[in-house]
């Protein structure tokens, strides 16, 4: 900017047509810089994120850019962030203690810079406990104003809440039973075996479509020795949870086969849905089992003599005390006996 006055210089002939002038090089006062800026700012949410299930709100976060200009700065809402949920036409917006339908901003942190691209996030203490999430859709919007006026188009995400945590229920091992037995196969009743080389259940997930059950874990401990599996042997000290396969039918199939015959061990199985909501089977403690491969033994004690003139008594004894402390015995479930004819008319006979 430059101005010149009226004032004339005469050189006695005539006078000199131009004035006293000041440039904007004369004066600091008479020169201004600005920057032209027509971009608008941007921003986009990274935390939460788009569709995803919560149980709870602890971040919200994301970036912004203010390009030329910059942005303006944190307390000036140079990032303006909105949680809120619908109903019907009417929003419901967070402003840090309860809801309000007035539109409201969430306080947050002080940018660590203005230009270029900036982290922004939302201070912590103002967003809603889990408590106040009692809503099953949230929605987070966002948007930007820089240093020339500009505000950028606004972006929303949309959040599922979900605070319910499912069902998951063991099938195989089943608390207080012992496996390891080969069943009997012969006379009747038959006895199925009860193997334990897989550890099986379901699970169910109880909160709202789509949250579903995501992964089953299971830990199994050796009893005695508070040794836990990690996935090839009873090797740590503390919980190690192993990915099972499935998820609403499940099953674990540990390898090499871990169980050792007279050891007690004891098992846990957990489910996570989509939203991180946990619930275990049992949801304390643990599944004990002992596995028991080992043979009991049995004699007959009556008859003792290879020509009775009478049989009223069959008797004799039964053991299943094969192993000393720490490995503990399954125990005599039950004793059967079985009569037959050796010969004549009713040879082969059973009673």
């Amino acid at each position: 900017v430059r101005s010149t006055d009226s004032a004339k210089i005469y050189n006695g002939v005539n006078s000199v047509i131009k004035g006293n002038e000041e440039t904007a090089e004369t004066l600091d006062g008479n020169k201004k810089i600005f920057v032209v800026d027509g971009t608008p700012p941007m921003s986009t949410i990274v935390q939460p994120v788009a569709g995803a299930f919560v149980n709870s709100i602890l971040t919200i976060s994301g970036t912004a850019t203010g390009d030329l200009a910059g942005l303006k700065s944190a307390a000036n809402n140079g990032v303006k962030v909105r949680l809120y949920w619908e109903d019907g036409s009417t929003k419901y917006f967070w402003q840090g203690s309860t809801y309000t339908t007035t539109e409201t901003y969430l306080l947050l942190n002080t940018f660590s810079s203005e230009s270029g691209t900036i982290t922004w996030s939302v201070q912590s203490s103002t967003l809603p406990t889990p408590s106040a999430l009692d809503k099953t859709t949230y929605k987070v919007w966002v948007s930007a104003e820089d240093k020339a006026g500009q505000l950028g188009i606004g972006s929303t995400v949309t959040v599922t809440v979900d605070r319910v945590a499912g069902t998951i229920v063991s099938t195989q091992p089943v608390t207080s039973q012992y496996f390891g037995g080969t069943g009997a196969g012969s006379g009747s009743p038959t006895y199925a075996g009860k193997p334990i080389n897989v550890l099986a259940g379901t699970a169910v997930d109880a909160g709202p479509a789509g949250a579903d059950v995501q992964t089953v874990q299971v830990t199994i401990k050796q009893s005695t020795s508070t040794l836990y599996w990690d996935g090839d042997g009873f090797d740590v000290n503390t919980s190690s949870w192993i990915l099972a396969n499935g998820t609403t039918v499940w099953w674990y199939l540990p390898s090499p086969a871990p169980f050792i015959t007279g050891w007690e061990y004891q098992a846990q199985a957990r489910m996570l849905d989509r939203a991180g909501n946990i619930s275990t089977d049992p949801a304390s403690g643990f599944i004990t089992f002992l596995y028991d491969t080992a043979v009991p033994t049995v004699s007959v004690l009556e008859p003792n003599a290879a020509f009775e003139k009478t049989l009223t008594v069959l008797s004799g004894i039964a053991g299943d005390n094969l192993y000393a402390l720490p490995q503990q015995n399954a125990g005599i479930e039950r004793i059967e006996v079985s009569i037959r004819v050796e010969n004549g008319a009713q040879a082969s006979k059973y009673w």
